[in-house]
């Protein structure tokens, strides 16, 4: 296994590993902080290992009238579990106590802002 990267901010700290063609990131943050405000190409898996987050995602979704609109949806996670994103879902976590996740990345994943999201997580961070 080799340490590709690390980052430490006023949030926690974020550790990148790769492991053959596989590369995993360890995420330390506390309570109060976001991070994200991205897509993805691929599906996003994730894993809970401590703490409660929200997971904020935008999905078109039909309203009774037919009518495709995005809606914001807020997903809450507490102490060890896995969830997944799908690919090109514009999410963000909050996290609502001191916390760890985990995530795996395929070497092919791409990453892209989505702005709206992204001004929100930059503004937690100052």
């Amino acid at each position: 296994m080799e340490l590709l990267d690390t980052k430490t901010d006023n949030r926690g700290s974020l550790l990148k590993f790769k492991l053959g063609k596989k590369k995993f990131l360890i995420v330390l943050t506390k309570k109060g902080f976001l991070r994200g405000g991205e897509t993805h190409n691929m599906p996003q898996r994730t894993i809970l290992a401590e703490g409660k987050i929200e997971v904020v995602t935008k999905l078109l979704i039909a309203n009774s009238k037919g009518i495709y609109q995005n809606v914001d949806i807020t997903n809450t996670y507490k102490g060890v579990q896995e969830f997944f994103i799908p690919p090109n879902t514009p999410h963000y976590f909050r996290f609502l106590e001191d916390s760890v996740i985990m995530e795996y990345e395929d070497e092919n994943m791409t990453r892209e802002y989505y702005p709206e999201y992204r001004k929100i997580v930059e503004e937690s961070m100052k």
